[in-house]
């Protein structure tokens, strides 16, 4: 069974932790990002939900021919991975960074978090670094997870598959 539920501005982190082998699941839905600092997610499959932006943005980007997405918890964080990429060898022409703060989109950014601007155009064959308010905080503190997983409207039935 799959179900969605969500809060206007809110990640929310739903994780399906084993009690025992062959036993029921237990499921627990951290409303926020921030709800799930500190967590201990390393027996967990881990449904972060975001769906009005961050987890529509990765399924758009990679849908649309994106090569690698990375999602990270802050704008500094976009940057050091930048130039990470750069110093790899990456061209400057290959990296798109994505975001938002607050809804408004990042100062030095390509795009900010509207899906339908990570177009086949703009980012197919590109690397995407992405950072949002909650989605990719959700993401990063759920790090850990034996499986993490990205949902939205777009993938409700892939990752309810998964």
């Amino acid at each position: 069974m799959f179900g969605i539920i969500t809060t206007r501005f809110n990640s929310l982190i739903i994780r399906l932790r084993e009690e025992k082998l062959m036993k029921p699941i237990g499921i627990d839905i951290l409303p926020t990002a921030q709800a799930a600092e500190g967590v201990d997610f390393s027996r967990s499959v881990v449904v972060v939900i975001d769906v009005l932006r961050a987890t529509s943005v990765i399924t758009y980007a990679l849908a649309n021919g994106a090569k690698a997405l990375w999602p990270v918890s802050t704008t500094d964080e976009a940057f050091e991975l930048r130039n990470k990429l750069l110093a790899q060898g990456l061209s400057p022409n290959t990296i798109i960074l994505g975001g938002e703060r607050n809804a408004d989109i990042i100062s030095g950014f390509d795009l900010g978090n509207s899906p339908q601007a990570y177009t086949h155009e703009r980012v197919g064959g590109r690397t995407v670094v992405l950072t949002t308010t909650n989605g990719t905080l959700a993401l990063g503190n759920a790090h850990g997870a034996r499986h993490l997983l990205s949902a939205s409207l777009l993938n409700a039935q892939a990752v309810s598959q998964r």
